[in-house]
């Protein structure tokens, strides 16, 4: 099985889009996988759907809530 890191030094770049797309991909062709992103930094108050953990759990067809 492959094994992929997404990195970078910048933000607004993709690489969330990225993470969710390979995953999204990899679960409707059966494929294992699994996504984290490990670090959330910057969360104010409102909706944890504006966050890229949220993109990526959803893209995997986990479920995040508010609480």
């Amino acid at each position: 099985m492959a094994h992929y890191f997404i990195t970078s030094t910048g933000t607004e770049i993709g690489k969330t889009i990225v993470t969710a797309a390979l995953t999204w991909q990899a679960k409707e062709q059966g494929m294992p996988y699994r996504a984290i992103k490990p670090i959330l930094s910057g969360l104010e108050e409102g909706s944890v759907e504006d966050t890229d953990t949220y993109n990526i759990a959803a893209a995997q067809g986990l479920e995040l809530d508010d609480d």
